[in-house]
């Protein structure tokens, strides 16, 4: 998989995950692969973000303390967004998969990640294979 030095800007990624050491392991392998990479340790702290600040792809976690990831979502769609949502999650959450998938998320991948994995669903979502 390569890089994509022919966009001119790089792919903004939201990583919504509040364990801080996986959140910033994520963050550098993304920017590794050129993509600006901005952190959240909650859902809340994402709602949060100044209005400017889209993204083209989220990477969230399910389990959050306060709002989950699957309520985020579910919020984010109902104001009327279509950003892909990659979720991630430690936990057998069947129930949680089913209904994110449900709502239109582009992945449920579980961790440990296999970050081949996530850095294809990610390249796919944002139209970047081949």
């Amino acid at each position: 998989m390569d890089s994509h030095p022919d966009r001119a800007t790089p792919p903004r990624l939201a990583v919504i995950e509040d364990d801080a050491s996986v959140a910033r392991a994520l963050a550098r392998l993304l920017r590794s692969w050129d993509y600006d990479v901005e952190t959240f340790e909650r859902a809340e702290e994402f709602l949060g973000r100044p209005d400017d600040s889209g993204h083209d792809c989220l990477v969230l976690d399910v389990h959050l303390p306060g709002l989950d990831g699957v309520e985020l979502q579910a919020q984010l769609r109902a104001e009327g967004s279509s950003v892909p949502v990659i979720f991630i999650t430690a936990y057998d959450a069947e129930d949680a998969r089913r209904n994110a998938l449900a709502d239109g998320a582009s992945a449920f991948l579980h961790k440990p990640l296999d970050t081949v994995v996530l850095l294809q669903e990610i390249a796919r979502v944002l139209g970047l294979e081949g």
